[in-house]
């Protein structure tokens, strides 16, 4: 069973015919689609069965009557209804089509019409597109309650400003004033651009582009108070299209503070990009730092390269004395102290440099130790910059996704808004 069935199955059914074996034939099949079924045998009884009803506020949904019957016709049954209910919708029976039953039967708002003899099919088809259309009237109604109760929310919580298709101001709520400082009377019948005083025009051309082709606006606006305080706002602009001629007739701004949300997203990217400055601001001393170290290892290296080759050259030189030594051995005695005498400096100046070179190797040792450091330093403050980064790009798209779901939340989701208030 579909939407429309269990929904006609709830529905309260007159039926008026005088002609027993119709009537039989017709309350089999109304019986097998409605549970409500009040079914009377002329006219006048269907008339009164219907004013018992009326007076005890329990309405009829459709009436299904025949044209020709004793006391009371259809016709003067229908008019007779009408008295009291322009509403209830009518399916007329009958087996002539007089012009002047058609022309009055248009007259009393009759829905429809059903042909004797009765023919099954067409007579469920006319019954269903009937109650089809109380089921949708129906709908539209809840649809409107709806649309009234979400009105209303919105109107106690919201900024709420309509705007005419002259891009004047024709109302503003209570919330709105409370909110920025003005009166009704310092808004009403001026113009709407003060509220995007704030955006450049490329911004505000494009807004109304969007909203003049019938499609609904979102955005986070800035704009100003009457004492000149900044808010913020997100915003929808919904246009209002007439039902009868598909024209925009108004627009309506419906305005939610988002200030203090505004001011922390701020205050939070303030703080990271600091961080990411402040990192890389010490990444930059320590790759300075890095690069003094570097170059101070370079002149180190050359130091100790000239020092190991004035060390070779001394051990060649007291070498050489050494075999002069020797052969001076059977010379005087101060001949071979003058000999002794270079060689000892000779030996000192080298041991000298031995020292000298072992202190040079160990500052080596320690600096390419601290640029190990540095370097190991500086790939965790790469790692810090790059998760630094990261965290500003999530907490970005962070921000982006809540305020798409509050926009989801806000936004109506048709594109053209019929009757929104």
């Amino acid at each position: 069973m579909n939407e429309l069935q269990t929904y006609m199955k709830k529905l309260n059914v007159l039926y008026v015919e005088d002609e027993k074996p119709a009537r039989e034939i017709f309350s089999r099949i109304l019986n097998r689609q409605f549970t409500n079924v009040t079914i009377c045998e002329n006219g006048l009884d269907g008339y009164l069965a219907y004013k018992e009803s009326f007076d005890k506020e329990i309405k009829f949904d459709l009436i299904i009557s025949d044209i020709n019957m004793p006391k009371m016709s259809g016709i003067e049954l229908v008019e007779k209804i009408r008295e009291d209910d322009n509403e209830t919708l009518v399916i007329l029976v009958t087996a002539r089509s007089e012009a002047n039953v058609i022309m009055k039967a248009l007259e009393l708002q009759v829905t429809n019409y059903i042909t004797k003899p009765i023919d099954i099919n067409k007579t469920n088809e006319v019954i269903v597109s009937t109650c089809e259309k109380i089921y949708l009237k129906s709908r539209l109604l809840d649809k409107q309650k709806e649309l009234e109760t979400y009105t209303k929310t919105i109107e106690d919580v919201a900024l709420v400003v309509k705007i005419d298709v002259n891009n004047n101001v024709t109302y503003v709520n209570d919330v709105f004033c409370s909110n920025t400082g003005y009166s009704k009377d310092e808004i009403i019948n001026k113009s709407s651009n003060f509220l995007f005083n704030q955006r450049n025009e490329k911004q505000i051309n494009d807004m109304w582009n969007i909203i003049k082709e019938g499609n609904t606006f979102n955005d986070t606006i800035k704009s100003i108070t009457k004492n000149n305080e900044i808010y913020y706002n997100k915003v929808t602009i919904v246009p209002v299209i007439d039902n009868n001629n598909s024209m925009i007739v108004e627009y309506v701004f419906i305005g939610f503070i988002t200030t203090d949300e505004e001011k922390k997203k701020q205050e939070l990217n303030k703080k990271l990009l600091h961080s990411i400055a402040d990192s890389k601001k010490e990444k930059f001393n320590i790759l300075k730092e890095k690069e003094s170290y570097e170059e101070n290892i370079s002149l180190l290296n050359r130091t100790i390269l000239n020092a190991e080759e004035r060390y070779a050259s001394l051990l060649k030189t007291n070498q050489s004395l050494l075999v002069q030594l020797e052969a001076y051995e059977t010379n005087s005695l101060g001949t071979s102290d003058n000999h002794i005498k270079t060689l000892k400096s000779k030996n000192d100046e080298i041991a000298k440099l031995q020292k000298n070179l072992i202190i040079m190797k160990n500052d080596k040792l320690s600096m390419s130790n601290r640029l190990t450091a540095l370097e190991e330093t500086l790939a965790s403050k790469n790692h810090s910059i790059e998760f630094l980064e990261q965290s500003h790009q999530i907490d970005k798209k962070k921000i982006e996704s809540l305020e798409r779901i509050i926009l989801d939340s806000e936004k109506n989701p048709d594109k053209k808004t019929k009757n929104f208030f």
